[in-house]
């Protein structure tokens, strides 16, 4: 009887990089295009902003464009505008964020009650963020309009006005007439936030008892 030739077990070859390290490797590949577009839209730009401030870089006049250090920088400490410019920004970032949180906050624990018409309630509340911008824009300058505004319409008729004000104008009346309407776009979206959080709260926090009086 003839025996069959032995086989030698030939080992394979050790691959570079383990399966762990190959699977990382593909993440990031995948993730290269994003990071490239990225980089070109969002990087990019702020160190190119950051390299342009070091330099005396005036478009209408090229001839004088030359490296001066920090002193676009010294030039903002010394500027009225530009501190009058940080005030209102910071007015406007504070009350903005302060009303749609309260706002939204507010919507959420309404919304977390059990009453008639809730689901109807819920979907109207998301209508001031639904709607574009720019239909919001249009609908509260017609609301300010001095002469033909709705709200200087009610409240000349209410006696609370003399005479018609120029919300939009006047220096003093300017910011409180624009944080409202701001805030009240992104309400739904403050109270999408805070809902899940406030169903989580026990019954007994958000849900009124009976006062029964001393024992």
């Amino acid at each position: 009887m003839a025996s069959s030739p032995a086989t030698v077990a030939v080992a394979l070859p050790r691959p570079l990089l383990s399966r762990r390290a190959r699977e990382l490797v593909t993440g990031y590949f995948y993730l290269l295009p994003v990071a490239i577009c990225l980089g070109g839209t969002i990087v990019f730009p702020i160190l190119k902003a950051m390299h342009m401030s070091l330099y005396n870089h005036v478009l209408i006049k090229p001839q004088e464009y030359r490296f001066i250090g920090l002193g676009n920088y010294l030039r903002l400490l010394n500027d009225e505008t530009f501190w009058l410019t940080l005030w209102n920004s910071m007015v406007w970032v504070f009350g903005s964020v302060v009303f749609q949180f309260l706002g939204g906050f507010a919507a959420a624990l309404l919304l977390h009650q059990s009453f008639r018409g809730r689901a109807f309630v819920r979907t109207v509340t998301l209508l001031p963020w639904i709607v574009p911008g720019v239909v919001v824009a249009l609908v509260w300058e017609w609301l300010y309009q001095p002469n033909y505004g709705v709200i200087n319409d009610v409240l000349l008729r209410l006696g609370w006005l003399t005479d018609r004000v120029a919300w939009l104008s006047n220096p003093a009346l300017a910011m409180p007439a624009v944080v409202p309407p701001t805030s009240g776009g992104a309400c739904p979206s403050s109270r999408s936030c805070c809902w899940p959080g406030c169903r989580r709260f026990p019954t007994s926090c958000t849900r009124p008892r009976a006062w029964t009086g001393p024992a």
